[in-house]
């Protein structure tokens, strides 16, 4: 086991027991957060969950990213199955005393990545088309669902979108017990 893996007195969750099984990495990614209205926020929660809140407010995060070497092991790289971009909208809970990352969407543009999630963690995965540039140092996101026009949601430098069009683009999600939020920092201009 490696040093850092038996550091764990700063864990809210213990580390699981057995080896892992999943191999990912996390590429070109952005947290980028939105202060929103608790009372908006906490009916899309589930029984059992309490919102955490930072700085007087509830938050909502877009992370875009860029997936690579997903696979399960043993398996050595699919690059048509094991590469793909990837944006979830999450926001921070609590349940039983313990801070959690609940997934209020997460949209993939592979089919396979999509019927996993839901099928082997059901997680509300949704298949979309997800478009990555590079400018001028920057990536710009750009995220519509596959058959549904109107649900766009992007993260970029500019057009930063509403907070009542992120309530209304989220739907029911899932609990996973990732990490705490963090204070949100500007970004430059």
């Amino acid at each position: 086991m490696h040093r850092l893996l038996r550091e764990t007195a700063h864990r809210p969750w213990p580390l699981p027991r057995r080896e892992w099984i999943w191999r990912q990495s996390w590429l070109d990614l952005a947290f980028i957060h939105y202060r929103v209205d608790s009372g908006q926020l906490r009916p899309r929660l589930p029984k059992g969950l309490s919102l955490q809140e930072f700085d007087g407010s509830a938050w909502i995060a877009l992370v875009p990213f860029r997936m690579e070497g997903v696979m399960r092991r043993p398996f050595p790289d699919f690059p048509p199955l094991s590469s793909f971009r990837e944006l979830n909208v999450r926001t921070y809970v609590e349940a039983g005393g313990m801070p959690g990352v609940w997934f209020l969407s997460l949209d993939a543009d592979s089919w396979p990545a999509v019927l996993g999630g839901r099928g082997l963690y059901g997680v509300p995965y949704f298949h979309a088309r997800i478009t990555q540039e590079a400018r001028n140092g920057w990536f710009e996101y750009s995220c519509v669902r596959r058959g549904e026009v109107s649900r766009a949601l992007s993260a970029c430098r500019r057009g930063v979108p509403s907070q009542a069009r992120l309530i209304r683009a989220l739907g029911r999600g899932t609990l996973l017990p990732l990490f705490q939020p963090r204070a949100r920092r500007d970004r430059p201009a």
